[in-house]
């Protein structure tokens, strides 16, 4: 698994910043930074799934060491228990 971390350039990155990035529908560095950190995210967590074949609550729960980093693990977090709640 490789470690996940926000770009520098994006490590003070407001919440209002965020949630204005996300409302706009166009291509945005803040969005494309959130994209790139969920698709890290999504492959760590499938990786570990496979390699373990369950996933502790602990890992659920984790935290990022800034605002986007805890934003797109939010969003990880959230699908992911959308989507284990289907099974």
């Amino acid at each position: 698994m490789e470690i996940i971390k926000a770009k520098t350039k994006f490590k003070k990155t407001t919440d209002q910043e965020i949630d204005l990035a996300l409302a706009d529908p166009n291509q945005n560095e803040i969005g494309q930074e959130i994209a790139r950190l969920i698709n890290g995210y999504t492959k760590n967590l499938v990786q570990f799934i496979h390699k373990k074949g369950h996933i502790p609550e602990s890992i659920l729960r984790k935290k990022g060491s800034c605002a986007i980093e805890e934003r797109a693990i939010q969003l990880v977090v959230t699908e992911f228990k959308k989507t284990e709640g289907k099974k």
